[in-house]
């Protein structure tokens, strides 16, 4: 789609860059940024080249060369791309779109019923290997084995490599031995260890609600405002979101209620993580 350049460094380096051209500018699979993602990648190129594998039609006629030179590497590519491709339209249906929106537990387990059955039947037989393996008491192998021996129809022909796959992913999610005897030491939080010289001028919880409560038809001061969006970090999840109802948003200066949105998203992330993740 388009020309490209080759630069090779001093090294022997080489990278891919688009040409200056007077040919309209098509963005197509195959441009400089795939054939940069291969000799020299950066944080974009996994992306590159999951469009690629994604764009069935390339696929079919490497699959056509491979099966030339050897049938059976043709069928166990064939197999896996249609599991991507598979993954992929799960993905698209569930609204998908980054790896982090996977994390919850339950949420997990509904993408493997579907990704297994093509429906939530399994979601209850998932949900309790995913609970175990964040307890922290490693992966249920005879469990994870009876679920994809029922789901997967080419399971007794390649029954060696699977049972290898579990193994593996058993030694990775299991736990790690602690050496004996175990010593223990006293680690008081933070906030217990500090002078309470440090905690001067800064109110309590209980102060910032009342200050921010008095006169609640007119917007708050600037000073307090700033100071508010200043302790959000330092604040739970339950405050922040308190604090935020307290007040109408014109109440706020602008940058200060940007302050507390953000803090506000990224505790209830963290919340939602530790709830259904570990």
């Amino acid at each position: 789609q388009g020309r490209l350049c080759l630069d090779v460094s001093s090294v022997g380096g080489l990278k891919f860059k688009e040409a200056a051209t007077l040919r309209e500018d098509r963005d197509g699979l195959y441009n400089w940024k795939f054939f940069n993602s291969i000799v020299s990648p950066d944080e974009d190129s996994p992306a590159r080249i999951l469009d690629v594998m994604h764009d069935k039609k390339t696929m079919h006629k490497l699959l056509a060369v491979v099966k030339l030179v050897n049938e059976d590497l043709e069928r166990a590519l064939k197999y896996i791309l249609t599991k991507v491709w598979r993954a992929k339209e799960i993905f698209d249906q569930e609204g998908i779109s980054d790896p982090g929106m996977v994390i919850p537990g339950y949420r997990m387990a509904r993408l493997a019923s579907l990704f297994l059955c093509g429906d939530l039947s399994q979601v209850d037989d998932i949900l309790p290997i995913i609970q175990r393996v964040n307890d922290g008491d490693g992966l249920d192998v005879l469990r994870a084995k009876d679920l994809l021996r029922k789901h997967i129809e080419a399971y007794d022909e390649w029954a060696a490599e699977l049972d290898r796959a579990v193994k593996w992913a058993a030694l990775m999610l299991g736990g790690v031995s602690i050496q004996q005897p175990i010593e223990a030491f006293e680690t008081p939080p933070l906030c217990e260890c500090l002078d309470e010289s440090v905690y001067e001028g800064i109110p309590t919880a209980r102060q910032l609600y009342q200050i921010i409560q008095d006169k609640p038809k007119l917007p708050l001061a600037k000073s307090l405002s700033s100071l508010v969006s200043r302790l959000s970090p330092y604040m739970t999840l339950q405050q922040v979101s308190y604090v935020l109802h307290l007040r109408p948003c014109s109440h706020w200066q602008p940058f200060d209620l940007k302050r507390l949105r953000y803090v506000y998203s990224i505790k209830k992330k963290v919340d939602e993580i530790k709830e259904s993740y570990g």
